[in-house]
């Protein structure tokens, strides 16, 4: 994947704000950093990432309701696909609970590796086994193990791993959700400005198309409420009904826009965008 992927347009309209270390930005050369370092941990990431979700995308695909939102947008429907994926895959790396993989390259292994190699690196002094030139030396030869299995991993490339001290309080997967929403909120907003149709209903088909949720109310838009009276009668009559078990019930139509924001307004745990490859990391 080049970084004038025509599939990275979408991509690169929320990476100019959610991956840049300084929020919001539409500095240029910022930017470039942005999309160099997006384009490259994503194009290690896009294909086990459609392989992963192929079901979900026959769903999608196969969704009229989506279908018609995304043509009133004005979007791209694969190329929006590809948005979701990233999306999804950038939210994991925000709620990271275990560790923190940085992409670097072989080049620069080698100059961490010669940061700490000189001369007095190989010289171990009798006299101070246990001191600085002993230490040095073990520091060496770790550093040059992990370069040659960086190399023989990798073309070209390597995970450096390292352990993240992180905390969440409540739900993960409302937080997962919350944010998710949260960010293609922002696309949709940045490319259809009319309040019709509804992006957080959108969303809300998309979330539980992609395991966000298992609330079918999401997807169909309705609940289902017994029938009692004649009232309950006539409206399912005008909605639907549905047969559970021996009991009636008529179809309550919902607004699952307003049904995903109260979900996610019950979410406390914050993301921690810096535990994220896809974050431009300005020390590298």
């Amino acid at each position: 994947m080049e970084i004038n992927d025509p599939r990275l347009d979408y991509i690169k309209i929320i990476a100019h704000k959610y991956c840049s270390p300084f929020g919001e930005t539409n500095e240029k050369a910022l930017c470039t950093e942005i999309d160099y370092n997006v384009t490259e941990v994503f194009s290690h990431q896009i294909e086990k990432l459609l392989e992963k979700y192929k079901d979900k995308h026959e769903s999608y695909i196969s969704n009229e309701k989506i279908q018609s939102s995304i043509n009133t947008f004005g979007l791209d429907a694969e190329k929006l696909w590809i948005t979701i994926l990233f999306v999804i895959d950038f939210v994991e790396g925000c709620f990271c609970l275990v560790t923190r993989r940085k992409l670097s390259s072989v080049r620069e292994m080698a100059g961490k590796m010669l940061d700490i190699y000189d001369d007095t690196s190989l010289i171990i002094k009798v006299e101070s086994k246990k001191g600085q030139y002993e230490t040095k030396f073990i520091e060496m030869n770790r550093a040059f193990k992990k370069f040659l299995e960086g190399i023989y991993n990798s073309k070209g490339t390597y995970y450096d791993t390292r352990e993240v001290d992180w905390h969440y309080d409540g739900d993960l997967s409302t937080a997962k959700l919350a944010y998710f929403t949260e960010i293609l909120q922002y696309l949709l907003n940045k490319k259809y400005t009319a309040k019709k149709p509804s992006k957080l209903a959108f969303i809300a088909k998309l979330a539980y198309i992609l395991d966000y949720t298992n609330d079918e109310r999401f997807i169909n838009e309705y609940e289902l409420v017994p029938i009692k009276t004649s009232i309950d009668r006539k409206l399912a009559e005008l909605n639907g009904k549905e047969k559970v078990g021996n009991k009636e019930f008529y179809k309550n139509t919902i607004d699952t826009g307003k049904l995903l924001s109260d979900m996610i307004k019950k979410n406390r745990t914050q993301p921690d965008p810096g535990g994220s490859n896809y974050m431009l990391d300005l020390n590298i």
